[in-house]
């Protein structure tokens, strides 16, 4: 295979060191861009986002899912949904796509690939479009859940490509599609069954969020609410999401025999030995700074929301779980590197001199490599909720995010509660301060 398509690797490399080249911008804008989002200034956060361009397949989606972000705290939950549902898509036929490339992706680096989402990402696009369109009529919310819970396990079954074993066998599930599953087919007060069911798995899921206990045995009692009261579900946006960055590896022996295998599937020999360090993208997470969002309604203190789904962990979980396998496609590629200069040093009968050449040559390529370090930039680093039940009618909400250390600005907002109804209140704390619009819930509005 490498004696046939050395040539078409080297012009390949070419075209995407040249391809890659034309994104240094990107990625500096789109870290401004997180910047201004952090520290609350949306408006700043959505004009670096403003004419961004770059060449990398997939760069396209990421954008459009970091611009969602900003539509949907902007106020603008049904441009943000169509800008996800966007995302779910391209993200669909560039996975479809990427089972065509990992020939030619060996011959780079990963960010040549079509960036199709981190998995915990493609589950995440789904829960947000659940959180957009509840923050609209919520016609599509139990859909877009079911989505979501569909992907995980899809994800899971498949593992990975070429791979013997299946290390997405330890994915934690994501609890906060199931957790609004259960919401939502509560508030029908007839579909109580399907609540309990979704809300056994929130239990199942995350044992450590207290308030799903509550919810499943109050499903199981069949009573959505007293007469005359309503339910707010506050939902917050809290700290800022998971970042990757380059890293430099040991190659493990685990990594070699896993890239062994690689080699094998795609019709090469075995590994030969490597004891150089690779590089690898590794998800890094910024200390906590908001643990909770406290409530108060009317002046009285009615809680305190509580972590459904730890973004951050999540994304720590599961590239902990396919650490060996991206070890091994590191070392893949640096065996198809090398494979590609030897190969054609054989084919053309090339001179001692100009072998010296090729292998310094061969030297500056593998040093043009970087680990993918794309990401969701403006995914938040915790979803909490907290249920209030409360008489029908206009009341006022004090949203106040505690700090790890002390207080953070307070913000209000005025709500409808209806009799025997749900309202959803969506806002996002990444710091100290608001990012964004507190958002409610149409039949919330006042």
């Amino acid at each position: 295979m490498m004696h046939r398509g050395w040539h078409c690797g080297v012009a390949y490399c070419w075209g995407v060191f040249l391809a890659l080249s034309g994104c240094s911008s990107y990625y500096g804008r789109v870290q401004t861009a997180r910047s201004a989002f952090c520290e609350g200034d949306l408006q700043r956060a959505a004009d670096q986002l403003q004419g961004i361009r770059c060449r990398q397949s997939g760069a396209k989606e990421l954008l459009l899912a970091d611009q969602a972000m900003v539509a949907l705290l902007q106020g603008e939950p049904r441009r943000a949904e169509d800008m996800l549902r966007r995302v779910r898509d391209g993200w669909e036929h560039l996975d479809q796509s990427a089972v065509g490339e990992n020939v030619a992706r060996l011959f780079s680096d990963d960010r040549a690939r079509a960036y199709a989402g981190e998995d915990y990402e493609k589950v995440m696009v789904r829960c947000f479009l659940a959180l957009s369109n509840l923050m609209q009529d919520g016609s599509d919310v139990v859909p877009y859940c079911l989505q979501a819970v569909n992907k995980q396990e899809q994800i899971v079954r498949d593992g990975i490509r070429g791979s013997e074993t299946n290390p997405k066998i330890a994915y934690p599930r994501v609890a906060i599609s199931a957790y609004l599953h259960g919401v939502v087919q509560e508030s029908g007060h007839r579909n109580f069954d399907d609540a309990e069911r979704a809300y056994a798995a929130v239990v199942a899921w995350n044992p450590q969020f207290v308030a799903g206990r509550s919810d499943l045995l109050r499903a199981t009692s069949g009573q959505h609410s007293a007469a005359g009261n309503g339910v707010v579900y506050v939902i917050a946006m809290t700290d800022p999401g998971p970042q990757k960055k380059e890293s430099i590896a040991p190659v493990t022996s685990d990594a070699l025999a896993l890239a062994s295998v690689f080699l094998r599937v795609a019709g090469d020999s075995n590994v030969p030995g490597l004891s150089a360090p690779v590089k690898i993208p590794d998800v890094v997470v910024a200390p906590d700074v908001v643990s909770g969002i406290e409530v108060t309604v009317d002046g009285h203190p009615v809680g305190v929301t509580e972590t459904v789904t730890d973004i951050n962990a999540l994304a720590q979980q599961q590239a902990a779980a396919t650490m060996p396998h991206t070890l091994a496609r590191a070392v893949v590629r640096r065996v198809t590197k090398k494979s590609v200069v030897y190969a054609a040093k054989d084919h053309l009968g090339i001179s001692p001199v100009v072998g010296l050449a090729m292998d310094a040559g061969s030297f500056a390529w593998e040093a043009t490599e970087s680990a993918d370090v794309r990401c969701w930039n403006l995914l938040p680093g915790r979803l909490q909720v907290l249920r209030v039940e409360l008489p029908q009618g206009r009341h006022t909400l004090l949203l106040q995010p505690l700090l790890v250390h002390g207080f953070g600005v307070a913000e209000q907002c005025d709500l409808m509660v209806e009799d025997g109804r749900n309202s959803y209140v969506l806002a996002c704390f990444p710091g100290p301060k608001m990012s964004g619009k507190i958002l409610l819930s149409e039949n919330a509005r006042p």
